[in-house]
């Protein structure tokens, strides 16, 4: 009977020893503060300006050619002169003057002059000049050689129209380097340059006609209307999803002429709206308006792109920078040493929430004990623009244990400035690779119908961080210069 009784009591002891033992195993894991629930937001993406510009460029070889071949290379005229009198015997005799000549020019050239461009050629003359009608005959005077010589030029500036024509406008010079008069008789000279210079301003003119019809309105129109169009401009994202990049046009302009040493260009640019689409969309192309004024500057793409950092991938990364790695930490049990394995993150509105899993080896206990703490901060971006970190972290609500009474000195202090520390993701690569790749899509001609886009000075920075459902979105602002050139080899004839 005694023998069955210290059973049954060992039993006993046993059984409480059990249950004691695993009360207390159990408390070696404790939640320290309460869970935060998974909320996602939505990105929303701005909607920007942007203008395509392309230039129109006309070597100055190219249209001197255009207007040699418009241009004349010499004419003739034969018309009276002015009346020359003389007294004879008593009697005034007036008598008729008539010429006739022929005007041979050079090439015209063109360069720059400030801003305008400046048409140069030499003009040569050659003529005969005397008395007309019975007076010529009855003092038998002969027609008289002559022969004459000038330098033309124009200073000549170039607008286009509101319907796309170009409008020439000419300061001309003239400087005779042979004078063009006639002795008609000793010693009476006769000046012809009057008469000529009405024959060479009638050159002028056409020289001004000459060089808008070498730049013919539906030339100009055709090459614009290349760039009036909606694009699309589809982007493969570095998590592997895709977005389009929509350009709706909405006005036009143009500089008007721009002259360079060796060319003259027209600027043209399309303003239009840019968003950012997650499928392909078909835009309208509405007409061609008129045209409007602008400065010769190059066109300049400004975007917002949605690059996302998956959860996971935060969660390795915080890892890798302050997981596995014992913090010492002072304890009212004495010094002991805490260090974080697991980290996860997810979205907790427009803050973003991290969950610790940590073991403690703490002086008293013969095993570490482990636990979990729930934490939420603000996603910023540093002032590179390109790496984000966590600020304002701050513990949920601490729940009611004897772990936390042993760790919060640790957690309070240790903990918070280890994660600002070293809780910083740098998105550049990120970044960069999205960048990348709408550069690649703006150049591929097959997303501008056959128009080449030069890209250049692209810049990328973080305007945003947005935590949805699924992943960590970083509003990427990418501007870059956008200018595609046509040079205009063959002009009218």
């Amino acid at each position: 009977m005694r023998k069955r009784a210290v059973l049954i009591s060992a039993v006993v002891l046993t059984i409480a020893a059990a249950a004691g033992f695993y009360a207390w195993y159990g408390s070696r894991h404790q939640q320290l503060s309460e869970a935060v629930p998974r909320v996602g937001t939505n990105v929303s993406l701005p909607v920007r300006d942007s203008k395509i510009g392309v230039r129109l460029a006309v070597p100055y070889s190219v249209l001197q050619t255009a207007i040699n071949q418009r241009l004349p290379y010499s004419f003739s005229k034969a018309e009276n002169g002015p009346n020359y009198c003389a007294d004879i015997v008593f009697v005034e005799v007036c008598v008729g003057t008539r010429y006739q000549f022929t005007a041979n020019r050079t090439d015209v050239t063109v360069s720059r002059n400030g801003d305008r461009l400046h048409v140069k050629m030499g003009v040569a003359v050659r003529g005969r000049g005397g008395f007309r009608g019975s007076g010529a005959d009855l003092l038998d005077l002969d027609a008289k050689n002559f022969r004459a010589a000038a330098n033309i030029s124009a200073d000549v500036g170039v607008s286009i129209g509101p319907d796309f024509c170009p409008v020439a406008t000419a300061t001309p010079t003239l400087d005779w380097t042979e004078n063009p008069r006639v002795e008609i008789v000793s010693r009476v000279w006769i000046s012809l340059a009057n008469a000529l210079e009405g024959s060479v301003g009638d050159m002028l003119n056409d020289l001004s006609r000459d060089i808008q019809l070498a730049l013919p309105c539906d030339k100009v129109r055709a090459e614009v209307a290349r760039v009036w169009r909606g694009y699309d401009f589809p982007v493969a994202l570095p998590d592997g999803s895709q977005v389009h990049v929509l350009l709706t046009p909405r006005e036009i302009a143009t500089s008007g002429l721009v002259v360079d040493d060796a060319e003259m260009r027209i600027a043209a640019e399309v303003v239009g709206a840019t968003e950012v689409a997650t499928a392909p969309r078909e835009i309208a192309t509405p007409p061609l308006p008129t045209l409007g004024g602008v400065g010769d500057a190059p066109g300049a793409i400004d975007i917002s792109l949605p690059i996302n950092a998956g959860y996971d991938f935060l969660g390795k990364q915080a890892m890798s920078q302050f997981g596995g790695k014992p913090i010492e930490v002072d304890t009212p049990l004495g010094k002991g040493t805490v260090t974080i394995n697991g980290a996860e993150i997810y979205p907790a509105g427009e803050k973003v929430a991290v969950a610790l899993d940590f073991t403690a080896d703490l002086p008293t206990y013969f095993l570490d004990v482990s636990g979990k703490i729930y934490a939420v901060g603000k996603p910023v971006i540093d002032e590179t623009g390109m790496k984000l970190g966590i600020s304002d972290f701050d513990y949920s609500r601490i729940l009611d244990n004897d772990l936390w009474e042993i760790l919060s000195a640790a957690f309070e202090s240790k903990l918070k400035d280890m994660v600002a520390r070293d809780g910083v993701f740098d998105l550049t690569s990120m970044a960069q690779d999205g960048a990348a790749k709408l550069q690649e899509a703006i150049a591929d001609p097959a997303n501008t119908g056959g128009l080449k886009l030069e890209v250049t000075n692209f810049s990328s920075r973080i305007d945003a961080i947005v935590p949805q459902e699924q992943s960590l979105t970083a509003v990427v602002n990418v501007k870059a210069n956008l200018d595609s050139e046509v040079t205009l080899g063959v002009l009218a004839q």
